[in-house]
């Protein structure tokens, strides 16, 4: 199990070159292919000199591991994280996280570990219609989805409605051009609030989708 990482954000950009490695570097000293759980990076915003800029790109390179290398899971922890401390204290929610995912994806016992993630999306007559995995019963948590942020071909559309239709995240509430690129950021700050969760109360993983 592997949590956190906050000096890396100097080089972001080699995060997922030298994360590999580790794996490999270990896999290969214990002799076989070692499970490999890890939790990306929980929002923050600054302390003292560190103000998180890199964040984002290392949650992203965090993000590709998992696709390059078999037996490797990761955690979401988009809703534990605090904007004043690089270390937060909500460790319960994360344990519990890679308990389960260590349950389902290792000792094949049926849970739901997997955070929801963002697939694709396509345009429609109702809006904009994003297409998750792990979705069953995708749900927010309040009257808006928290750390989304939508841009058109004329800039940022901040006027819009964000809800959920079965399990998937419908942005209606703007005119849509079908001859026209749209862009969907999701937690893509160094510091935000997620509150989209499956049933399994597990976060959404970040996400930057064009349409």
């Amino acid at each position: 199990v592997w949590y956190q990482r906050e000096s890396d954000d100097r080089k972001p950009e080699l995060y997922a070159e030298l994360f590999e490695a580790m794996i490999d570097c270990w896999r290969m000293e214990w002799g076989y292919c070692l499970p490999f759980l890890y939790v990306q990076l929980a929002p923050f915003a600054r302390q003292g000199d560190n103000n998180g800029n890199g964040y984002p790109e290392i949650r992203r390179q965090q993000s590709s591991v998992r696709k390059e290398r078999e037996k490797v899971w990761m955690i979401s922890s988009g809703d534990v994280g605090q904007a004043d401390n690089l270390h937060p204290a909500k460790k319960m929610e994360v344990g519990h996280r890679l308990a389960l995912m260590a349950l389902d994806k290792i000792y094949d016992q049926e849970h739901s570990a997997d955070a929801p993630e963002c697939t694709g999306g396509e345009k429609s007559d109702k809006g904009l219609e994003l297409i998750f995995t792990a979705a069953d019963g995708l749900h927010i948590k309040g009257k808006h989805v928290n750390a989304l942020k939508l841009y058109g071909p004329e800039g940022e559309i901040t006027e819009y409605i964000a809800q959920v239709e079965k399990e998937k995240l419908l942005i209606s509430g703007f005119e849509i051009n079908r001859g026209a690129k749209y862009t969907v950021e999701f937690a893509q700050s160094p510091y935000y609030e997620i509150n989209l969760y499956n049933a399994a109360q597990i976060p959404a993983l970040p996400f930057r989708l064009q349409i």
